[in-house]
């Protein structure tokens, strides 16, 4: 069993940090960066791998406040070398401001940006009576969203005209005109929203790079990597292709089952099976028998009819099930950890105590504990915070090359092949 693996891999990573750094960094140099990411990690003890990328990632709130003005200075550093002279930046969320949490997510971004020495102002994609609209955070804080308006391709929130906009809104529903040819940059790109972006185009880019960076490591890349498949043209009302989709449950299954054998693992695989263009834990389900798709009962294909924004599954990614083997004050939790380019800017734990280490956790319920690492903060209180020395270069480095994928899907998404 290899249970203390990932202290040697640790140990590894401080090793040959010089190496790594020059490798990401020259991989860097070639791609497009995401101004911000978040990056969803499974640790089992034995092996630790990204199971899932998001690039307008929410949850700013649930960040350690000590990592608040190296955030700043990594956003305007970022925009700085991205777009040049910019002063004023609109900030495009998602539409349901009701949702008090997404709120303080704003709102924490909002400082960010604007501890970055910008100005910065909220606005909202939609109908609406009145031109502004007010929203109540959890703690009683109110922002103001402005209702966007157009002129040629210049966009404006009231009488404020942004020289950047940052989308914390995953266009999920496809591009709104309103934000199409503008002249004003807007970061991410419209491109990468998922309308367009796809799970199985990223883990095929983030399974190369592991296996660089592995190599670096001298190390095999599974226990860096989550074995990966892909289907279309699904549909679990009908039942349309789910014949196909066991056949690759089983596939994943036998993969995950000779690496077990491989390196000693007692321990009976399953896998997730997910929504290709999938988010907010939406569409997911946990099977560890190609039988339980083919006789797939009521709760299942409804839990696999539409994912977020009610757009309807018909491609899902088949992911090897990595069991979380971190507890947070008892509760199954897996570690989350937010960059702005390749600068790590803080993380939580994602926990649910209703959930085992085999099941998705990003489900109601859930909660958070701020992820502090002690030379930052000291200083915050226990009851926030979860305290985790000893894996933070391999959290860092593994969410580094998350975001390293990220940049060459965006490069693919951008700038497709002609």
């Amino acid at each position: 069993m290899l249970k203390n693996r990932l202290h040697e891999i640790e140990a590894r990573l401080m090793d040959r940090r010089p190496r790594i750094e020059e490798w990401l960094h020259s991989n860097a140099s070639t791609v497009p960066l995401p101004f911000y990411a978040s990056t969803d990690l499974r640790n089992a003890g034995y092996k630790i791998a990204v199971v899932d990328t998001n690039l307008f990632p929410a949850g700013f709130n649930n960040l350690c406040g000590k990592f608040f003005e190296h955030t700043a200075t990594s956003a305007r550093r970022f925009v700085e070398g991205r777009f040049g002279a910019v002063k004023r930046v609109l900030i495009i969320p998602e539409s349901h401001t009701r949702n008090a949490n997404y709120v303080d997510n704003v709102a924490a971004l909002a400082r960010v940006i604007s501890g970055g020495g910008f100005e910065v102002r909220m606005g909202f994609l939609g109908e609406a009576r009145e031109r502004t609209v007010e929203a109540t955070g959890t703690n009683g804080d109110i922002l103001t969203f402005h209702l966007l308006d157009r002129k040629g391709d210049t966009l404006s929130a009231g009488d404020f005209v942004p020289d950047l906009i940052i989308l914390n809104n995953d266009l999920a529903g496809g591009v709104p005109e309103i934000l199409q040819g503008l002249s004003q940059p807007i970061t991410p790109p419209l491109e990468i929203g998922w309308h367009a972006r796809r799970k199985n185009v990223y883990f095929e880019v983030l399974d190369n790079l592991v296996r660089e960076f592995a190599s670096i490591l001298d190390i095999n890349p599974w226990l860096l990597s989550a074995i990966t498949e892909f289907e279309r043209d699904v549909d679990f009302q009908t039942s349309k292709g789910l014949d196909r989709l066991a056949l690759k449950v089983e596939s994943v299954l036998d993969r995950t089952r000779e690496k077990y054998r491989e390196h000693g693992i007692d321990e009976k695989p399953f896998v997730f099976v997910k929504h290709n263009a999938g988010t907010y834990g939406m569409a997911i389900i946990t099977v560890d028998r190609p039988e339980e798709i083919l006789s797939a009962n009521r709760r299942m294909r409804e839990k696999m009819k539409v994912g977020k924004g009610k757009i309807e599954v018909t491609e899902v990614l088949v992911q090897e099930g990595v069991p979380s083997t971190d507890l947070i004050n008892d509760c199954t939790g897996e570690p989350v950890m937010y960059l702005v380019g390749l600068d790590l800017i803080g993380g939580f734990f994602r926990q649910h105590c209703g959930k085992s280490e085999r099941e998705n956790l990003n489900q109601s319920g859930s909660t958070f504990a701020r992820l502090c690492f002690r030379d930052e903060c000291e200083s915050a209180p226990s009851s926030e915070c979860y305290y985790d020395t000893c894996l933070r270069n391999v959290y860092s480095a593994l969410a580094q090359v998350a975001v390293l994928a990220a940049g060459h899907e965006i490069k693919r998404l951008t700038h497709p092949p002609v």
